[in-house]
């Protein structure tokens, strides 16, 4: 038990139970001075007291050498890394951490990490929490890195300024954080490398969380933990499609206090189905107290998912909106969206592109063409043939058996046609009616 006072380890620490702090509270400090305290047991390594009274406890290391104090539970041991256990009456534990690592531990009821019930604070202003899991015990546990408790009342809070939470898994809800608590505040430091096999990889919102300042929330994943982040399973913020304590007050979002600064990004997953519902659009994000959003607080904001994106609309909030993309238009047909499947673009195309080629003129034994316009990406074509033909005259020449042309570019004769005679008369002999041959001779004038 640990009363009152400021603790600081001159060498690690293997125990056979965890550290509890004495009901009596009162201010407690820890400074793992580069060490590691590490419990064999089940149960939390530090674990606030139930009584009715507050206790203050600080965790803290000066990493003499460059070495990082941790603490942990010994590999098959249970518990979270620091327990805040509900109070009674109105007193309020906090946890205040400047530094030093929470890491290894395995919780079966939520919080592998740290565990923030109802009536405790936890600020968290450097240090990391890293590589810690929420494992199914009955239920699926929630919160592998910090798990922020829901109840009747809203004194709770986890406040993050620094340090970084990293690595952490869950096989549930929030591999990072998970809050149902409208106080949790993302002021500065990163949560990355976290992952949750239903969702928020990151963090899981079932209220709202504030945010400002330079944050990043990004490279975090839904899947096991031996994956990684990738474009399929990107899962940074879950905002859930409940309020506060599971409510029904409206789906859970962010409140931008402070101008978003730094090179972080804020990596969103919604709830609604954005990126595959045509026209789809949720609110993500709006102002809080004065502050009004501006485009560069919405440039810290990036889906976690393709065909949707991040738009600032005339109500000033930030919503995450469905937008067509993917696919290929084709010559004749528009592009279909790879989200929704929807047509979009031109829903009317001609979008052929065209190849010219010149005109041909025939030969007397080739063909020619028109000008005409060929697609190189399809079969269409304007393509007009013109067939091969031979170029005659106006003149027939005369035979014996009948009449025929030739053609003035190879001399090639054309088909002979039979003579079309008109009978002899007194002033003609008989005579064809189209090339004038005759043959014979005229009637007498005395032929009757």
């Amino acid at each position: 038990m640990l009363g009152a006072g400021t603790y600081y380890l001159s060498t690690d620490l293997t125990l056979d139970h965890g550290i509890r702090i004495k009901n009596s509270g009162g201010e407690v400090t820890l400074c793992l001075n580069g060490n590691t305290v590490m419990c064999t047991s089940n149960g939390a390594v530090i674990q606030t007291p139930t009584g009715a009274y507050s206790a203050n406890f600080t965790l803290c290391d000066c990493q003499p050498n460059g070495s990082v104090g941790k603490i942990t539970h010994k590999t098959g041991a249970t518990g979270s890394g620091v327990d805040l256990q509900r109070a009674a009456n109105t007193p309020t534990h906090t946890f205040i951490m400047y530094n030093g690592c929470i890491t290894g531990n395995t919780s079966t009821s939520g919080g592998g990490g740290v565990y923030v019930a109802d009536s405790t604070t936890f600020t968290m202003y450097g240090g990391s929490i890293v590589d810690n899991k929420a494992n199914p015990g009955r239920y699926a546990s929630n919160g592998g890195g910090v798990y922020v408790a829901g109840g009747d009342t809203e004194n709770k809070y986890f406040t993050m300024y620094g340090g970084s939470i990293t690595g952490n898994h869950t096989a549930g809800d929030g591999g990072g954080i998970y809050s149902t608590s409208n106080n949790i505040s993302i002021y500065g430091g990163s949560v990355t490398g976290n992952s949750a096999e239903r969702n928020g990889g990151a963090v899981y919102v079932a209220g709202t969380m504030i945010v400002g300042g330079d944050i990043n929330i990004s490279g975090n994943w839904k899947g096991d933990a031996q994956s990684s982040a990738s474009n399929d399973n990107a899962n940074n913020v879950y905002l859930s499609e409940y309020g506060n304590n599971g409510s029904s007050d409206g789906p859970a979002t962010i409140a931008i206090e402070e101008p978003l600064t730094g090179t972080g990004s804020i990596g969103i997953t919604t709830k609604t189905s954005v990126a595959t519902t045509r026209n789809a659009s949720v609110k993500i994000a709006a102002g809080k107290g004065t502050h009004a959003i501006t485009d560069e607080d919405k440039g810290h904001f990036t889906p976690d998912t393709g065909y949707c994106e991040v738009q600032k609309k005339d109500d000033g909030a930030l919503y995450l909106t469905h937008v067509h993309s993917g696919g290929e238009a084709t010559c004749t047909a528009a592009a279909k969206c790879g989200g929704c499947s929807q047509p979009y673009g031109n829903t009317n195309p001609n979008n052929h592109a065209l190849v010219h080629h010149e005109a041909q003129a025939p030969t007397c034994t080739a063909v020619g063409w028109e000008a005409y316009d060929t697609c190189s990406r399809c079969t269409y074509t304007t393509y007009r043939e013109i067939p091969a033909a031979h170029t005659y005259g106006e003149t027939w020449v005369k035979g014996q058996d009948g009449h025929w042309k030739v053609c003035e570019v190879c001399q090639n004769r054309s088909e002979v046609k039979p003579h079309n005679w008109r009978d002899a008369t007194t002033s003609a002999p008989k005579t064809c009616t189209v090339c004038g041959a005759t043959t014979g001779t005229k009637l007498s004038a005395y032929y009757y």
